[in-house]
């Protein structure tokens, strides 16, 4: 038999594999937690005033209901967590466009930040984006492409990989091979300290260790007069053209980074930040050293349920002062 006529019928099976297997992903991937998080803050039944937006610092360090107490508010409900763990501006451009479109009655957006993360450049291998970061294959592609590609043939690339859900959603399938993998890694060894975010220790390595390093990059962002990054310009136009006030939070940390943030070249680079934001229509609130207790973070990074009803009912009564 010549092996010629089967070649069509082979890649018809395949092509039947691939379809299957991108509608399973696809099914697979419905109810992610980036989805979630976008159907909450863009149902217009939320009728939400404020929206808090931010990486998993916000998502586990801002309490809407303490919020709400802290501005002398007894409508919790109208308070929303926007916070997504493992993201960056691109993301949060998209979820607080979500937000601005999804709820009418909004009047604030609090984004809460750390560190450089307001003025890092975006523009990346967008193709290592994975987990959560994948909302910017899936929510609104032609808005992430214009942040994350290199040139038109780039951003051309990006949009056509967002259409196929085996790839923008292969970060389900590995999140569930990595939990395998630490399973049977941790066989035999000391249980490790662990929250909803991932190993309390991995979070330790992204403490700055270095100060003198930390300072040095901080009077360089300063001395250079850095930009915003594009995607928040962007999302700070959109809130300033619906009339909505936008609150950057700078957000707390615990005490083994407080010597960094005391540095007089960070305190300088706050200062730019201020401008920067002031420039388009922002206010900075620096946050970072409102808790004190070691005891109320649950990780260097994260605070926990008692610091975040501490921060965010301080918070709440703050802006209620200020406005």
């Amino acid at each position: 038999m010549r092996p010629g006529p089967q070649l069509p019928l082979l890649l018809l099976v395949f092509a039947g594999l691939l379809a299957a297997l991108n509608l399973g992903i696809h099914r697979l991937s419905h109810n992610s937690v980036p989805r979630q998080v976008l159907r909450q803050i863009s149902a217009r039944e939320a009728r939400a005033e404020i929206v808090a937006l931010g990486n998993s610092m916000v998502q586990s360090g801002f309490s809407p209901k303490a919020f709400a107490a802290g501005a002398g508010r007894n409508d919790g409900e109208s308070v929303l967590n926007g916070g997504l763990g493992a993201t960056g501006p691109v993301q949060h451009l998209l979820l607080g466009r979500a937000a601005l479109a999804g709820q009418e009655t909004l009047r604030r957006l609090i984004y809460g930040c750390h560190d450089f993360m307001l003025v890092e450049p975006t523009a990346q291998d967008w193709w290592k984006l994975f987990g959560n970061n994948a909302l910017a294959f899936y929510r609104e592609p032609h808005i992430s492409a214009r942040h994350l590609a290199r040139g038109p043939l780039d951003r051309t690339l990006f949009r056509l990989v967002a259409m196929v859900p085996v790839f923008r959603e292969r970060g389900t399938l590995w999140a569930k091979v990595e939990s395998l993998r630490r399973v049977l890694g941790g066989l035999g060894m000391p249980p490790a300290a662990e929250n909803r975010f991932g190993r309390a220790d991995d979070f330790r390595l992204l403490v700055e260790q270095d100060v003198a390093a930390f300072e040095r990059k901080a009077h360089a962002a300063a001395d250079g007069k850095v930009a915003l990054a594009s995607p928040v310009q962007q999302l700070l136009a959109e809130a300033r053209d619906r009339k909505v006030a936008v609150t950057v939070v700078l957000m707390p940390r615990p005490a083994e980074f407080q010597p960094a943030l005391a540095t007089a070249g960070w305190q300088r680079f706050v200062r730019h930040l201020a401008d920067r934001l002031s420039e388009q229509g922002a206010s900075l609130l620096d946050a970072s050293a409102w808790i004190t207790n070691g005891a109320h973070f649950m990780d260097p990074l994260h605070l926990g349920p008692a610091g975040a009803e501490e921060f965010s009912r301080r918070l709440g009564n703050e802006l209620t002062r200020t406005r």
